[in-house]
């Protein structure tokens, strides 16, 4: 029965039924209350329904099970940073580069936090070396460098592909 829902789910998540496709997983759940994957395919479910705290809480539920899932923790990572949970996101990246430090894909995240000294000191960055982390450009569809993108309350505001700083800075101001 597990092997039938995550196949099931794994089918209606390729069609774009991510919702029907997280609650095939949760069937498969009722059967094996233990099985990380199935925490975790539904976690991306949740995120592509946008619903970032059932992602972040379904992460969660899969690393109690597997500590060292990486998958779980670059969706638990990519979920609170929709939900502007900075700390959390960043802590989740850091553990991926440590735990694999050789892998293409999480071994060069870099991750900056920095502060807008300008007159928006609630508003935080975050500079990513995309060129070196195909995971989190991936995870953010980024294709061009530089690309800034502007969330408040977990929803993204703007995104803006080689800004110029004022257009950068008036895009902070509208948004705030």
């Amino acid at each position: 029965m597990v092997a039938k829902a995550r196949s099931q789910g794994n089918d209606l998540f390729s069609c774009g039924r991510f919702a029907e496709a997280c609650a095939a997983y949760g069937e498969g759940l009722k059967y094996d209350s233990s099985n990380s994957v199935l925490y975790c395919n539904r976690a991306i479910c949740w995120s592509k329904l946008g619903q970032w705290e059932q992602s972040v809480e379904d992460c969660n539920q899969a690393l109690k099970i597997q500590t060292h899932y990486t998958k779980a923790l670059l969706r638990r990572a990519v979920s609170n940073a929709k939900l502007e949970r900075w700390a959390e996101a960043v802590r989740d990246y850091e553990v991926l580069t440590r735990e694999l430090p050789g892998d293409n894909e999480f071994g060069s995240i870099k991750l900056q936090y920095h502060h807008m000294v300008f007159p928006y000191p609630s508003v935080k960055f975050f500079k990513v070396d995309v060129e070196e982390s195909l995971v989190i450009a991936k995870a953010e569809s980024i294709r061009s460098v530089p690309t800034f993108k502007i969330y408040k309350n977990g929803e993204k505001v703007k995104e803006m592909v080689r800004p110029s700083h004022q257009f950068l800075e008036d895009s902070v101001r509208t948004s705030f």
